[in-house]
């Protein structure tokens, strides 16, 4: 099997915030990939509230977060 990597999941604080983010390589676009690593991560990484920060025009991304259940709480309207 070939293996590849195909991009990576973190998580990190911010001013007593627990953040996520993802990065997903070009290659791997439109396969579900993203959704399914954020899923996975989700599962093993209980705390929360979580919070990942996006552009408004980063479609791709918002359907991701929204597919893993996470809710707007502003910003990308």
């Amino acid at each position: 099997m070939d293996e590849q990597v195909a991009g990576n999941v973190l998580s990190w604080v911010v001013e007593d915030q627990r953040a996520i983010g993802y990065w997903i390589g070009k290659d791997f676009w439109g396969q579900d990939v993203a959704t399914r690593a954020l899923s996975a991560f989700l599962q093993v990484a209980m705390q929360r509230p979580l919070y990942a920060h996006i552009a408004a025009n980063n479609l791709g991304s918002i359907k991701v977060l929204e597919e893993c259940g996470l809710a707007r709480t502003g910003g990308a309207e």
